[in-house]
């Protein structure tokens, strides 16, 4: 069974401004658009007052001072943490059989990735910090 699944290109955002998209829901996209981040690393803020940081984004100084200014009023609940196995990216694919599907990449799939490409490269440990 075949589902389709629609790639929308469109999405409103103004970046470095926390925007709701779902209730309870907060995003802030982050100004680093690429292959993996699209448009850019959008960082999610869920609930109100004491909030959960999810994936805070790359070390840009602009979108880390956009952050921190738009939760200056409220409390980030402990650590803000990605678990090596949590899904980073689906990537659509038709693969081998050429049924459209998703592939899925973890962030542990991109950190590896990572890593070889800095050893491959044959970049020296200062070097390799300013991987981005």
């Amino acid at each position: 069974m075949a589902v389709d699944i629609p790639f929308r290109r469109e999405i409103a955002f103004e970046y470095g401004r926390l925007e709701p998209v779902a209730p309870g829901v907060r995003r802030i996209v982050a100004k680093n658009p690429g292959p993996f981040t699209f448009k850019g690393t959008g960082t999610y803020v869920v609930g109100e007052g004491e909030v959960a940081v999810i994936d805070p984004g790359p070390e840009l100084e602009e979108h880390v001072a956009a952050l921190l200014a738009s939760l200056s009023d409220e409390k980030p609940a402990g650590e803000s943490l990605v678990d090596p196995d949590d899904v980073a990216v689906l990537l659509p694919t038709s693969g081998t059989s050429g049924e459209p599907k998703l592939a899925v990449l973890r962030h542990r799939h991109l950190f590896s990735y990572v890593i070889g490409s800095v050893e491959m490269m044959g970049a020296d440990e200062d070097e390799a910090h300013h991987v981005k």
